[in-house]
């Protein structure tokens, strides 16, 4: 019964997918909208974004007060990438 059930779902599917490939293909403004949107999205954030993470605020609430504690602010403060942010406690 699952076989049954898996043909007819595999072929309604294809002949779904083949339809829409054909109406795309007919139809030359809706083929323009599907490719260069993503195309140009894909060139412009290329560009724009920059995968480098710098001058990041870092607060560290460290209760625990001990060397280890001490010494893991002190490695993520030494770093580029953070900047330790001091605000006083009421």
């Amino acid at each position: 019964m699952t076989t049954l059930l898996q043909n007819v779902f595999n072929h309604r599917f294809r002949a779904l997918v083949l339809k829409e490939f054909n109406e795309i293909r007919r139809d030359r403004r809706l083929m323009l909208s599907l490719i260069v949107p993503p195309i140009l999205q894909l060139t412009l954030f290329g560009f724009a974004l920059s995968a480098s993470v710098a001058n990041l605020r870092l607060g560290v609430v460290d209760e625990s007060k001990t060397p280890e504690s001490r010494e893991l602010v002190a490695i993520l403060t030494e770093s580029e990438s953070f900047r330790p942010e001091v605000t006083t406690s009421r």
